[in-house]
């Protein structure tokens, strides 16, 4: 027999016993609950999955954009409590990390025009002088 037909068994066996097995299981939650305590059981799932998209930015510095807009939607204190913070420019890397997009160079940096595209409306910056 061929590997690809052996794994091919193996997942439609997993996916014939587990779908079954999931959808009892939900049943037999249903029937045991009460109607409060589905109520609770439900308003706990929504409240997780609220926040399960500001955990993704737990501890990150993120654009101001994006910022703003978890702060409306969020609150202001849950995004302290994750630790999210606004940073205070946009600055990506190019020429293969060995540059960043910046809106303006620094002295010692030069412009690559051939990297630049990447940036948008900015220039890709990268170290040391052409002259």
């Amino acid at each position: 027999m061929d590997k690809r037909t052996i794994y091919f068994i193996f997942y439609v066996f997993l996916l014939t016993m587990t779908t079954p097995a999931l959808c009892l299981k939900q049943q037999l939650e249903k029937e045991l609950l009460t109607e409060e305590e589905q109520e609770s059981v439900k308003l706990a799932r929504q409240r997780r999955q609220a926040v399960l998209p500001i955990a993704a930015y737990a501890g990150m510095a993120v654009a101001p954009y994006l910022f703003a807009a978890l702060v409306a939607a969020y609150g202001i204190y849950l995004v302290r409590q994750y630790n999210i913070r606004k940073k205070s420019g946009w600055s990506i890397p190019c020429a293969n990390n060995r540059g960043w997009c910046r809106p303006t160079c620094f002295s010692h940096e030069y412009i690559d025009g051939y990297h630049s595209d990447i940036c948008g409306g900015n220039y890709c910056c990268r170290p040391g002088n052409l002259g």
